[in-house]
């Protein structure tokens, strides 16, 4: 969709080699990320297990990594103009892939049950958080040191389904359903605020928004 001339043009991803023709058709919910330059959009094709590109100049696909069905790479991140992190859900996984080389390097979650849903590069923190299906957490990776640490959810039971980062504060933000209360779950906003001085205090800042808007 072009914001200048309100076009909007659709885009058939191309076959994986050596999957069904319904493995294609139907790529599950997946990702996309536009690269910093805003010259290919990333995506990923859980069903298919298939990372690929879309050249936004030329409008060509191009399938770069296939990781197999049982991988289910999600919503995906990248940090700085190379380095894509997506997590896999089906094998616990992250994968680090360098779009420039070829590159590709494999990280165990500490749970790899945990079901990793969404990545997302924090470049002032400089970790990538990923958010869990079933795991109950989040997890922060080091890209240097190539260490997981954990953040545990106030709750169990939950199922966190949409996740962001506020990059004015540093805020994470997520909704998820909190299982086990009723039947039908309703969706709970969750916001964490690391504290470690990295960003702006979010409580400070908002009540000099205020009275600066006040005055």
């Amino acid at each position: 969709f072009s914001p200048d001339t309100g076009i909007t043009q659709l885009f058939l991803a191309p076959k994986t080699p050596g999957q069904s023709a319904s493995a294609n058709t139907y790529s599950g919910r997946g990702g996309v990320f536009i690269s910093p330059d805003g010259q290919s959009v990333w995506f990923s094709q859980p069903e298919s297990g298939a990372i690929g590109t879309l050249d936004t100049e030329r409008f060509q696909f191009s399938t770069v990594v296939f990781e197999g069905t049982h991988a289910s790479p999600q919503s995906l991140s990248m940090q700085g103009k190379n380095i894509l992190y997506v997590p896999l859900l089906g094998t616990g996984q992250l994968l680090e892939y360098n779009t420039s080389t070829g590159e590709r390097t494999l990280h165990d979650l500490p749970d790899r049950a945990s079901a990793p849903d969404t990545a997302l590069y924090d470049p002032i923190r400089n970790v990538v958080w990923v958010a869990t299906l079933t795991g109950d957490s989040i997890y922060s990776f080091d890209p240097v040191t190539r260490e997981f640490a954990l953040l545990p959810f106030p709750r169990q039971g939950t199922y966190l389904k949409d996740f962001s980062l506020d990059p004015k504060y540093g805020m994470l933000v997520g909704l998820y359903s909190q299982h086990g209360l009723q039947d039908w779950p309703l969706p709970v906003l969750l916001t964490i605020d690391i504290g470690d001085g990295m960003y702006p205090d979010p409580i400070l800042g908002a009540t000099e928004e205020f009275n600066d808007n006040a005055m």
